[in-house]
């Protein structure tokens, strides 16, 4: 049962890593369209003085705080791993025989 919850913990590390780099994907994606369908619209010009695309990536500061928040997910994750590694002891077999 300790490998099973050590497994666990090191699979949701590597899990919550790769929903951050989904994430950041999809955010950027979606800021590339937005943009794309701006200039389409004739909302904006194709080359302004600010960079539009920039600045749509870098709202809510997705790109900069979710690896920050994903590796320290990850850290706890391979902490508890490392926890369980060094409390969890394996039981004395109470079935055997004492010698005393």
């Amino acid at each position: 049962m300790k490998w099973v919850l050590i497994l666990l913990n090191l699979a949701a590390a590597g899990g919550v890593i790769y929903a951050g780099y989904v994430l950041c994907a999809v955010h950027r994606v979606h800021s590339t369209s937005v943009l794309s369908d701006l200039e389409k619209r004739g909302a904006i010009v194709k080359s302004p003085p600010l960079d539009v695309g920039e600045s749509l990536r870098s709202i809510g500061g997705l790109d900069q705080n979710l690896p920050i928040l994903t590796y320290t997910a990850a850290g706890f994750f391979i902490l508890n791993a490392l926890a369980f590694m060094a409390v969890w002891k394996k039981k004395k077999d109470s079935s055997a025989p004492r010698t005393s």
